[in-house]
């Protein structure tokens, strides 16, 4: 061995660490490029040479460096987990992005686990190739994810990675309790705290603790514009609409990931302090983002209705009934704009609808009563009344109906029980 040369390329080594450090990646490869010149057969200088491109989004050629070193060495464990992660991205740097070589990714993190099984870094690695590349059951990624806290109770990135993935499964609880543990450690993480208050509105339906953390991440990070949507969810949950709105109003200036939803929220806040015209521009704003979705019809529908534009309205409720989404709230909605129209006739078939659906609506047979009676049917309209009371016996509407009735048929019978006035003398026959 010459052992100058020797020398030299570890003296490039040493000095490609130093500028590795201080993210000077192009200086650090031409460094290692020299060192390998020098002396071909060392597999550190690969990796790190690997571990630089990767740094600079060059993947494919991280790739041919990690396999040159594995090819010197097999047994490093570290060499096949930064492979498995170069194979993660795609020509683009984009992590997972089309074209990453996730098989491939896998089968280097299994041969890293098999080589050093009790390194959490790998089970963490795995988990989150797993769980993020969409080509494995998020839960196979929560079970190496768990292996990792396991070997490592408190590793922040995988107890944030599960957190993630307990998330993407609707399980808020557990995604929760892992964020909780994130924060406990990284107080100052605005993320953490955006992501936990979602898991409280969601789970916990704590509103006054979501509206506390997503404060929290706004405070860390003033443009974090997803955390004023979710503090104007927890606004508009406490019955806050107006500061709901202005939270509202913030998420959709700086856009938010799915505007149609600030959009949507905004409208419920506005409708709710009955501000009908913002609502029902919200609402149509919403629907130019997702034209198929039946819930933006229908809240806009029921603003048209407060609004007493009831032709609007019954045109929004068709469209709900177009896109498939067919429930008894549809159809009670339906009768009671028939009804406030006076179509009274007309609303019977959709209320009685609501009731084939759903034969405890109790605001179906209110109203079904209440057409009964402007049709002159007082019987049927004191029996529908007493129908909701069946199910409900402090059904507030159907109580003070029925009182109604009940004074109304007084009334019938007074006038009834009315001694007859005589006849005058001129419509005696003689």
């Amino acid at each position: 061995m010459d052992w100058k040369k020797k020398q030299e390329a570890e003296n490039l080594f040493e000095e490609s660490l130093t500028k590795l450090q201080l993210q000077d990646m192009e200086g650090a490869i031409k460094d290692l490029d020299k060192a390998i010149e020098l002396i071909p057969d060392v597999p550190e200088y690969y990796w790190n040479r690997g571990a630089c491109k990767g740094n600079l989004k060059r993947n494919r050629e991280a790739v041919e460096d990690f396999t040159k070193g594995i090819e010197l060495n097999p047994n490093d464990h570290m060499a096949y987990l930064n492979r498995g992660m170069s194979y993660s991205f795609n020509d683009e740097g984009v992590l997972f992005g089309p074209d990453a070589r996730i098989k491939e990714a896998i089968d280097d993190f299994n041969k890293a686990i098999q080589i050093v099984p009790d390194d959490p870094f790998g089970w963490f690695l795995r988990g989150k190739c797993k769980a993020g590349s969409g080509q494995y059951p998020v839960e196979h990624g929560i079970d190496d994810l768990s292996e990792a806290i396991a070997l490592k109770p408190n590793y922040i990135d995988a107890l944030r990675e599960r957190a993630q993935c307990y998330y993407k499964i609707n399980d808020f609880g557990a995604a929760h309790e892992d964020l909780t543990k994130v924060l406990e450690k990284k107080p100052d993480e605005a993320k953490g705290y955006l992501y936990r208050s979602i898991c409280v509105i969601n789970a916990i339906k704590d509103f006054e603790a979501a509206f506390d953390d997503s404060n929290r991440a706004i405070q860390l990070d003033p443009e974090l514009w997803e955390a004023y949507f979710i503090r104007g969810l927890a606004n508009y949950r406490l019955k806050h609409y107006r500061n709901a709105i202005r939270d509202f109003d913030k998420a959709l200036e700086n856009g938010i990931e799915n505007m149609e939803k600030g959009f949507f929220h905004r409208g419920l806040a506005k409708s709710s302090i009955h501000n009908f015209d913002g609502s029902i521009a919200d609402f149509t704003e919403a629907i130019k983002l997702k034209p198929a979705m039946p819930l933006l019809y229908f809240n806009r529908g029921i603003s048209y209705f407060h609004k007493r534009s009831y032709d609007l309205a019954m045109a929004d409720f068709d469209k709900v009934l177009e896109l498939g989404h067919i429930d008894a709230l549809i159809y009670d909605w339906r009768g009671y704009t028939l009804l406030e129209s006076r179509d009274y006739r007309g609303a019977l078939p959709e209320l009685e609808k609501a009731l084939k659906i759903d034969p405890k609506c109790l605001n179906a047979y209110f109203r079904i009563g209440k057409a009964k009676y402007h049709l002159g049917d007082f019987a049927a309209a004191r029996e529908s009344q007493l129908c909701a009371l069946k199910i409900d016996p402090n059904y507030k509407w159907a109580k003070e109906a029925l009182e109604f009735l009940d004074s109304e048929e007084a009334k019938r019978k007074a006038a009834n029980d009315k001694p007859k006035p005589p006849l005058p003398d001129s419509a005696i026959d003689d």
